[in-house]
């Protein structure tokens, strides 16, 4: 549908058609922190302003560094696809 729009009236010339690339279908050791970042972010009250989001983020953040078994967590399961 797209294409067919783009192609008419000379918009191909104006317009350029960009395909993102696709969520990989495995997922990975980032999407695993992420995935868990979010669950400590919802935890407790809901952040209001800029400063309290940062707040969040940087204290479960710092949580990682002081637990190495579950940053092996990210790697060890079996799903996890992730370059070598």
């Amino acid at each position: 549908m797209a294409r067919d729009w783009l192609a008419g009236e000379a918009r191909e010339d104006k317009i350029e058609l960009f395909h993102p690339p696709y969520p990989s279908p495995e997922p990975n050791p980032d999407e695993r922190l992420n995935s868990g970042l979010k669950g400590q972010f919802r935890a407790g009250p809901l952040a209001l302003t800029r400063e309290e989001v940062k707040r969040k983020v940087r204290s479960g953040m710092g949580i990682i560094p002081q637990n190495p078994a579950r940053v092996k967590k990210y790697f060890l399961d079996l799903n996890i696809d992730y370059a070598a």
